[in-house]
């Protein structure tokens, strides 16, 4: 019995990793990974923004000069997140790297960085979102400029 429990999990962490998008990929990647999307949209700051839906999940993926520097996770419907989900994903975009945890801040209960400064966010069930941020220091970056005009020249 705990055999099949436990193959069973491991089934559903590997279709879980099947399914993570990566930073640094491709809008080509992601798409072979998930199938066609409609037209990306420009996010708040200018750079496209594609949607996915694959196994119970909305995927957010930011590009900037055709590379994944945003993913954002959210299950469909909203619902917990076993922590061995987070970590698998925190893990499928590790880029070799190691994820550490950090202080909790504002809205965001669970928080972890890299060395590389890519860092990554969850806040836990809310009246209706309950997601996983994933992204690099590029967009961080990125999207500090754009929010402050006067660190534009910086």
């Amino acid at each position: 019995m705990i055999s099949v429990v436990m193959l069973s999990g491991a089934l559903l962490l590997t279709g879980t990793s099947n399914l993570c998008a990566r930073l640094g990929e491709t809008e080509a990647e992601c798409a072979a990974r998930y199938g066609k999307t409609s037209e990306g949209k420009p996010n708040k700051f200018g750079e496209k923004l594609q949607l996915y839906q694959a196994g119970g999940m909305l995927i957010s993926i930011t590009f900037i000069n055709g590379r994944a520097e945003c993913i954002a996770f959210e299950k469909q419907p909203p619902a917990d997140w076993p922590e061995e989900e987070i970590e698998l994903l925190l893990r499928a975009n590790a880029q070799g790297k190691e994820w550490h945890r950090i202080e909790s801040w504002g809205d965001w209960p669970l928080r972890w960085s890299r060395s590389d400064k890519a860092r990554a966010r969850y806040r836990g069930r809310r009246p209706f979102h309950d997601f996983l941020v994933i992204e690099t220091d590029a967009y961080v970056e990125l999207q500090t400029k754009k929010d402050n005009p006067a660190l534009q020249n910086f």
